[in-house]
């Protein structure tokens, strides 16, 4: 099959640095800033932008019985702005039933595991979520493909994720996939390994050993998946660090630069382990993909994000409480926080490769390890922690 090439003149106008915020910030500690939002009049913070401010045109205004000069064109604007509110409103109801409609349907969709996983996942999470208070993830990413059967047994990218709605902050904390552990009843092994052997509630289990983070909630992707979503959403604008060309990853050549990608060049920038530092830059490389589909999202009206979200479930599984309400309503609050710009840290775990016997692994420094873990729960960034 002809390679296909994505040329410098593809490029687009913003650059993206996975490894720095995308927006520069100084990061509040939550209590603090908790404590701050609570002096704040109850009805200050976000008020959906649909909703509008009724106040304005309430007779106690006192600008209802101000009769300005322009007034012989009242009836024209007053005529205007119920036609307005007519569309909005049948707009909005639209949405309502497409969402009452389909909700059930996506959260099936959703919730792929049988009764008696689910039943494990749930049980080794927390379950916690206030949308006041930051909360964590567990990612999983597998790269499934149909000529390899093997590929889909383990899981390829391992990320925890701490979101906190309230500073608008993500930070993703990546587990690299070979990573030397000690697994009940196994012994040492590879941290992709706990997937194989006790499914998503062992390797919660193996992320919270490692790293001593408490998991709330857990999210499994299929990379594979990811190429409806991108183009569903018009592609995704990154920063290609250097050129790929890796027939093992797909048959697409990328070329160095601001580029915007499509879904197939998009799983080629996911896939590529074809650097000098192997995995490490790969886990990079689908944190920034990741970094995008999240940007692209915030900035899609409301009745679409409800669609992405349906579209999502072909790849996505997730815990019982992570279901179409949780998903829209975390998106709509982060959207509409005017207080903080969306702000993004990421990081491979302090580590480095080292043979044991015969086996490759990679060993994960303790004190590192646990430096990145305390800055990740403080909402900082913890590339600061970070050594590759």
């Amino acid at each position: 099959m002809a390679r296909k090439s994505i040329k410098r003149d593809q490029k687009i106008n913003t650059r993206d640095n996975s490894e720095a915020p995308i927006q520069g910030m100084n990061p509040v500690s939550p209590s603090q800033d908790y404590r701050r939002k609570a002096q704040q009049p109850q009805n200050a913070g976000y008020v959906p932008a649909s909703y509008g401010t009724a106040n304005q045109y309430s007779r106690n205004n006192v600008n209802y019985h101000t009769k300005s000069k322009g007034s012989s064109k009242a009836p024209k604007i007053v005529v205007a702005i119920i036609f307005i509110a007519l569309i909005a409103t049948v707009a909005g109801l639209g949405f309502y039933v497409f969402k009452q409609s389909q909700k059930d349907a996506v959260n099936a969709d959703l919730h792929k595991l049988d009764d008696a996983e689910m039943q494990a996942l749930d049980s080794a999470l927390t379950g916690s979520t206030k949308f006041d208070e930051p909360f964590t993830v567990l990612l999983l990413g597998s790269d499934a493909r149909v000529d390899d059967e093997s590929m889909g047994a383990r899981t390829d990218t391992n990320i925890i994720v701490r979101v906190d709605p309230f500073t608008n902050t993500i930070t993703m904390m990546s587990i690299p996939r070979d990573t030397a552990v000690q697994l009940p009843g196994v012994g040492m092994a590879k941290f992709n390994a706990a997937y194989y052997y006790s499914g998503p509630s062992g390797t919660i289990e193996a992320a919270t050993n490692l790293t001593g983070i408490s998991i709330d909630h857990y999210a499994e992707i299929n990379f594979e998946g990811l190429v409806d979503l991108i183009d569903a959403i018009g592609g995704i604008d990154v920063y290609i660090d250097e050129r790929i060309d890796d027939p093992d990853a797909g048959d697409y050549v990328i070329e160095e630069g601001e580029q915007h990608l499509n879904g197939e060049q998009a799983l080629v920038f996911a896939r590529s382990r074809a650097y000098a530092d192997g995995d490490y830059t790969r886990q990079r490389n689908q944190r920034k993909v990741i970094d995008a589909i999240i940007h692209k999202g915030l900035e899609a009206p409301a009745a679409d994000l409800a669609g992405l979200i349906q579209a999502s479930t072909k790849f996505l599984t997730t815990d019982s409480a992570m279901d179409f309400d949780f998903i829209f309503s975390l998106a709509e609050l982060i959207r509409h926080n005017n207080d903080y710009p969306v702000t993004i840290y990421s990081a491979n775990i302090p580590s480095h490769p080292d043979m044991i016997g015969d086996v490759s692994y990679v060993i994960a420094d303790d004190a590192g390890v646990a430096e990145m873990s305390r800055i990740f729960m403080e909402g900082g960034d913890i590339s600061q922690a970070a050594t590759n």
